[in-house]
C-alpha cells in the first residue's frame, strides 16, 4: 500500500511487515516476523489495515501504525482467518466504512478514521465474491467508489460500472 507522503508498506510472507520510501532507501521493519498480509493505508498515512494469519493473537483484521511498531498484533478489529478489508472513506465526514471479504461475502461496517473504531453493524454489499491470492476481488478508492468481481471465473466475467443508486 502507497500513502500519500510517499511511504510504501509491504508484507513479506512469514517476515512481517515493511515499509520503504517511494523514492528508495532501506527497507525498515515495521512489525516482528510472523504472518502478517495485506497491509492498506487509512487515510493519515500512519495506521495500516493489514490481516493477521498467525495464532498468537487469533487471525483476523488489525490495524496498526508504522511509526510505532509493535511486538506483535493487539487492534484487532474484526476476527478471523481468512478475512480481508479495505478502507472506504466517505466525504465530508471522518466516518467511512471497513469493507471486510469473509467467506465470499463482502460486508461495510461504519468506520471512524480519528478513533478507530467501528460502529453499527455491517452490511451487505455483495455476495459471491471470490478471494483470490493476491485478494484482487474488491477495492475502494479515496472517492469513495467500490469495485468487486462477481464471480469466480475470468472466462465469464464483465467489468460493469454502477453508480451510488446501483444504476
Amino acid at each position: 500500500s502507497w500513502n500519500s507522503s510517499g511511504v510504501i508498506v509491504y508484507a513479506i510472507s512469514s517476515n512481517g511487515l515493511w515499509r520503504i520510501p517511494d523514492a528508495g532507501g532501506d527497507p525498515v521493519r515495521v512489525t516482528p516476523a510472523g504472518d502478517y498480509g495485506y497491509p492498506t493505508f487509512l487515510p493519515d498515512g500512519e495506521h495500516v489495515l493489514y490481516t493477521w494469519f498467525g495464532r498468537d493473537p487469533q487471525p483476523g483484521v488489525y490495524i496498526g501504525a508504522i511509526t510505532n511498531p509493535e511486538r506483535r498484533p493487539t487492534n484487532r478489529l474484526v476476527d478471523g482467518a481468512f478475512v480481508l478489508s479495505t478502507y472506504a472513506p466517505s466525504r465530508g465526514t471522518e466516518e467511512g466504512h471497513l469493507l471486510v471479504l469473509r467467506e465470499g461475502t463482502l460486508t461495510a461496517r461504519r468506520f471512524n478514521v480519528t478513533t478507530l473504531i467501528l460502529n453499527g453493524e455491517p452490511a451487505l454489499v455483495a455476495e459471491g465474491v471470490p478471494a483470490v491470492s493476491p485478494p484482487s476481488a474488491f477495492s475502494a478508492s479515496f472517492t469513495g467508489a467500490v469495485a468487486f468481481s462477481a464471480t469466480m471465473s475470468a472466462d465469464s466475467s464483465r467489468l460493469v460500472w454502477f453508480d451510488r443508486a446501483g444504476n
